[in-house]
């Protein structure tokens, strides 16, 4: 696969099962070392962590919520990483941790996202569409340009897919290049400027 992503630009990558979809985007996120993988024009090396702070970071197929922490607490360890400072004091919550200078930006990734509302709430009283798109802030959190996001609308109600292309097309807007992987056929042609497909 010889895949360009650019920025501003939702790119769709579809295809059956088994077409290496979320293999492909554990390629692009450093979970799997193959291939070249450039960022900027820069060849990007080494684990996840380094990716992240390449400026690539990629969401799960299944929902991952960190247990005891509030919404903005999750969005809040996305922030820490890209600050380059310690994710241990937002998973301890230590007094410092809720000083901390990132404050704003989880505001502002929330009020982006639309989850503004459900800033202190805890992530497993929320619903499947919530628990996705919070996923979703944590990821924009980190700073990334570049998000990869592995089939965002699996369990989501028909308003809520509405609500998640919205914010797909908002992050394109804000000069994010977003590849998404999803099944929706329909979500897909509505907000993708590029598809791909993968043949099996």
């Amino acid at each position: 696969v010889d895949l360009d992503l650019v920025a501003g630009e939702v790119h769709a990558l579809i295809g059956p099962n088994g077409s290496g979809k979320s293999t492909l985007l554990k390629v692009l996120a450093g979970d799997i070392a193959a291939g070249t993988v450039e960022v900027h024009g820069q060849v990007s090396e080494g684990d996840v962590l380094n990716r992240v702070r390449d400026g690539v970071v990629r969401t799960p197929q299944q929902t991952l919520l960190m247990p005891r922490l509030s919404a903005d607490g999750q969005v809040a360890v996305g922030a820490r990483l890209h600050a380059g400072g310690s994710v241990m004091r937002h998973l301890l919550a230590t007094p410092s941790s809720r000083t901390d200078p990132i404050a704003p930006v989880v505001r502002r990734t929330l009020h982006d996202l639309g989850l503004a509302h459900v800033a202190g709430a805890d992530p497993q009283r929320l619903g499947v569409g919530e628990q996705r798109l919070l996923q979703i802030a944590r990821a924009v959190a980190t700073g990334a340009d570049v998000l990869l996001l592995d089939e965002p609308a699996a369990g989501m109600s028909a308003p809520e897919r509405v609500m998640l292309g919205q914010v797909l097309r908002r992050l394109a807007a804000q000069g994010k290049a977003v590849l998404l992987v999803e099944h929706d056929v329909a979500l897909v042609e509505s907000v993708a400027d590029r598809i791909t497909r993968l043949a099996a």
